[in-house]
């Protein structure tokens, strides 16, 4: 009879370890595939999320093992990147959902998603509106940045969100300026077809745009454009007293009509420690679409 008491006992003892806080870490698992508008995943390796805390909006801390050991198999880094299945996967000491944000390599963006453990696809769209994003650093020379707008992408705008040197509110940096624009030998293969000489301002938001200039009685007139030649018509004014033109501004997109695309460049000038992301927005329509007729 002591000998059942005491087995039962052992028992008790070695599952209130398991249970108790701290001997162990109970995991969670997510994963997901992200396929395009008719379901179909796209291609491994092709596709990066960034998982967030839907509440802090920090990154989330990840791991490869169900362990959850910091020694083996953290992830320190993001984002993930979908694996031969087209699958995107981590283990949290968490259930609660998560904030996803995924990028495809081609453009085309999922933003803001909200996942559970139970949810497991993302959608995004072949079709209507994208977003590449670019990083780009110090660079005086044209830096080519790898990235390709297809054929039939029509350009809207461009946003860049600068990190690092730029001009401080006291104006106390160096100013920094960023040029973006196109590679190959086309006429819009210029350096700065879509961006040019945009002042940098340190860790804001920005739309590249035009600057006007006060010509005494005369008002304001156009004086230049940080809007690329491709996406703006520009005619500068000028004022002398009551005399002159006011100028002209019009923002209008741009069709990428060469069959195999144009790349995307960059160039900044000296001043050290320029990074920070541009964002290019364009319209793709009637691509990836089955030109198999109905029934076949």
């Amino acid at each position: 009879m002591m000998k059942h008491f005491r087995q039962c006992v052992a028992g008790l003892l070695a599952l209130g370890m398991v249970l108790m806080p701290g001997q162990a870490l109970a995991q969670t698992y997510f994963w997901w595939t992200v396929v395009d508008e008719f379901g179909r995943p796209y291609p491994s390796q092709t596709v990066s999320c960034s998982v967030y805390d839907l509440a802090s909006h920090g990154a989330k801390e990840l791991f490869l093992l169900p362990s959850l050991a910091r020694h083996a198999g953290v992830l320190t880094t993001m984002p993930l990147l979908s694996d031969a299945d087209s699958r995107l996967h981590f283990y949290t000491d968490s259930t609660s959902d998560v904030r996803v944000v995924c990028y495809y390599a081609r453009g085309g963006a999922a933003t803001d998603v909200r996942l559970s453990r139970f949810a497991h696809t993302v959608m995004i769209d072949r079709q209507g509106r994208k977003v590449v994003r670019i990083p780009y650093v110090t660079n005086a020379t044209t830096t080519n940045s790898g990235v390709w707008l297809p054929q039939g992408a029509t350009v809207r705008d461009v946003v860049v969100n600068n990190l690092g040197s730029g001009r401080g509110q006291s104006d106390l940096i160096a100013d920094a300026h960023l040029d973006v624009g196109f590679a190959g030998n086309h006429r819009v293969a210029v350096g700065h077809a879509l961006v040019r000489q945009l002042g940098l301002e340190t860790g804001l938001w920005q739309r590249p745009h035009f600057t006007a200039s006060y010509g005494g009685t005369g008002g304001f007139y156009v004086n230049a454009s940080h809007r690329g030649g491709a996406l703006a018509f520009v005619i500068q004014g000028h004022r002398t007293g009551d005399s002159g033109r006011a100028g002209v501004y019009i923002e209008t997109p741009y069709l990428i009509h060469v069959a195999g695309g144009l790349e995307v460049t960059y160039t900044t000038n000296n001043t050290p420690g320029i990074s920070g992301h541009l964002f290019i927005l364009y319209d793709s329509y009637h691509t990836g679409v089955s030109t198999t007729p109905v029934g076949r």
